[in-house]
């Protein structure tokens, strides 16, 4: 008689309340669910002191945390599982935190994400997947119903947030296109964010403040080439601490690791975006940008769809683009954007990285003008040219696609290895 499998007993806790990060919790849940298992979600993130004091009231066997390490003040009996979807300047001490026979996974190679010190605990990556219940029909089923050509309204669409901390004002233009002695209307905005921070405040001017900003924006751009998809976040950070102790002297932290954070995480994603998005703009005025933050521009007003919540909307603009443009600052090519783009049969462009051939570029699982395929930055309207209108082999490559993720990327087969993963 074969022995009942033991029942275990999970506690799933997000980045953050937002939908992109609740929603991949949602599937692991079910899947481990569909599996026997036990499951409860946070629906938002929670401090160190606050997630012992509930775990010593509550029972469960595992944890498992996106982006942040285990408390060190954390009973031993509960083993712990991260999940590094994003690796910061300061996520080593995160890592640190766990133990032998805790998991560590993360979303692109040790490599690319700059990991330096070899985590005390079996690590692995672990990509996101693709839900059963959005397995609906693909362009390649819809063209045999409607005419493509009429069907997609939209050229090109790229779907990406723009970070907060580069809004409106705090771009690479702005302090750029004054005399540093001119009087902005953002000049006590700043003043609030980090000069009161500033231990030798008196001795640091408004003027001193803003040639610091622009020192870092050029120092992050001069260290990044945007779409190169070889972002090295603890090169930037170094320079940019070494640069701002200089200044500022005995700095506050948390405002110094916010400014490290910015310039070498935040802004090259900003980079990436707003180069892609002129790029497009160049030569097409018929495009949608998808995620918060593009309306804040105003050459981008007539084109910016805001952020999308609702899955059947997001994956209508997929299917309706003709090309949809994708980027990442790491080379991450196993990302849930590439899969909710494959999965709905639409066409994929990404600019080309040397990391894309290596583990965790798209090219692990994806063969290009199979799949997917690039483009120069340099040359884009080469990609114009040979596939804007060139409709069958389009949906052809995005059918191929949407069979490969169909077949290796589901949810199912990520909560699988989780669990086999805690077997060794």
């Amino acid at each position: 008689m074969n022995a009942k499998k033991k029942e275990l007993k999970f506690l799933l806790i997000p980045n953050a309340s937002k939908f992109y990060d609740i929603n991949q919790l949602i599937e692991i849940k079910k899947q481990l669910l569909n599996y026997g298992h036990q499951a409860d979600l946070m629906d938002d993130k929670i401090d160190d002191l606050t997630l012992i004091n509930f775990l010593s009231q509550n029972n469960y066997d595992f944890v498992f945390r996106v982006n942040r390490g285990r408390p060190r003040e954390l009973n031993k009996k509960i083993r712990f599982i991260s999940w590094f979807q994003d690796f910061y300047f300061d996520s080593e001490s995160e890592l640190e935190s766990l133990m032998e026979g805790d998991i560590s996974y993360f979303y692109t190679s040790k490599r690319a994400f700059g990991i330096k010190k070899k985590p005390k605990c079996f690590s692995s990556l672990l990509y996101p997947g693709i839900s059963e219940k959005n397995v609906t029909n693909g362009l390649f089923d819809i063209s045999k119903k409607l005419k493509i050509e009429n069907f997609q309204n939209l050229e090109f669409s790229i779907c990406g947030y723009i970070p907060a901390g580069v809004h409106i004002n705090f771009n690479p233009l702005f302090y750029r296109n004054f005399e540093i002695k001119e009087k902005c209307d953002f000049d006590s905005v700043l003043e609030n964010r980090l000069r009161r921070f500033l231990k030798n405040k008196d001795k640091i001017s408004i003027e001193k403040t803003k040639e610091v900003i622009i020192f870092l924006q050029a120092l992050t751009e001069i260290n990044y080439e945007p779409l190169s998809g070889n972002l090295n976040v603890n090169l930037i950070s170094k320079k940019i601490k070494n640069k701002t102790l200089e200044v500022f002297g005995s700095a506050n932290k948390s405002i110094l690791n916010n400014l490290i954070r910015l310039f070498s995480t935040d802004y090259p994603r900003f980079l990436d975006r707003i180069t892609l998005a002129r790029l497009i703009s160049q030569f097409s005025s018929n495009y949608a940008l998808v995620g918060g933050g593009w309306s804040a521009y105003n050459e981008f007003s007539e084109f910016c769809r805001g952020e999308i919540q609702d899955q059947n909307e997001l994956y209508s603009i997929y299917k309706k683009s003709k090309i949809n443009i994708y980027n990442n600052t790491h080379g991450l090519g196993m990302h849930s954007k590439v899969f909710e783009i494959m999965i709905n049969g639409g066409f994929l462009a990404l600019p080309f990285s040397k990391n894309n051939k290596k583990e965790s570029g798209i090219e692990e699982s994806f063969e290009p003008e199979k799949h997917f395929v690039y483009f120069d930055p340099f040359k884009f309207d080469d990609l114009i040219e040979k596939w804007l209108h060139n409709e069958k082999k389009r949906i052809q490559i995005g059918e191929n696609a949407r069979k490969n993720v169909i077949k290796n990327h589901s949810w199912q087969k990520r909560v699988a290895k989780i669990l086999n993963d805690l077997k060794k």
